[in-house]
């Protein structure tokens, strides 16, 4: 009862949001600029990921969820992910670097990087204070029996939680606030 119950206030999403979406697109066609399209191009990439996570929602209750990994640049992927937040941290006043030391194109689930980072970035954002820094490197991780990648998020805020770390994090200027490697 519960599955049915969450599932009709799912469906009752799509129709907004796919609305939100079109008159975005439609906005975006009567500015001339490129320059004028920041604030739209943010609002469609979140509304488009709403919609995806709809759609994958809607997946998990038919039992058809299957991993998406295509193939693309993933520093370019995160980069827009990065954009995304620029107007919040912009709003702080907190200095916000993106460096991406990646090359080539990777298979990755951008749904999944996607989910990852939006919470990695907001949590990190939500415990950095006006006038703070945040950087968030990409890079390679070629050792002898895994080659993956390695983000990273360095903050001068309180910093997150490692991920295998059982105790709080204390202040760490300079230190990493969370390491992800896959």
């Amino acid at each position: 009862m519960k599955n049915n119950f969450f599932s009709n206030i799912i469906h009752e999403f799509r129709t907004p949001l796919t609305l939100i979406l079109t008159s975005t697109q439609q906005l975006r066609r009567q500015f001339r600029r490129p320059d004028d399209w920041h604030h739209l191009n943010v609002i469609e990439r979140n509304i488009s990921q709403l919609l995806r996570q709809y759609n994958q929602w809607l997946d998990v209750e038919t039992h058809a969820a299957a991993v998406n990994e295509p193939v693309g640049d993933l520093g370019a992927f995160m980069g827009k992910i990065i954009e995304d937040f620029q107007e919040r941290v912009s709003a702080k006043k907190i200095d916000l670097v993106y460096r991406s030391h990646l090359s080539g194109e990777f298979w990755f689930d951008q749904v999944m990087l996607n989910r990852i980072a939006d919470t990695l970035l907001a949590d990190v954002l939500k415990l950095s204070s006006a006038g703070g820094h945040i950087t968030v490197t990409f890079e390679e991780v070629d050792q002898p029996n895994a080659d993956g990648v390695r983000l990273m998020v360095a903050d001068s805020g309180l910093g997150c939680q490692s991920w295998t770390d059982t105790k709080p994090a204390g202040p760490s200027e300079g230190d990493p606030g969370a390491e992800i490697s896959w």
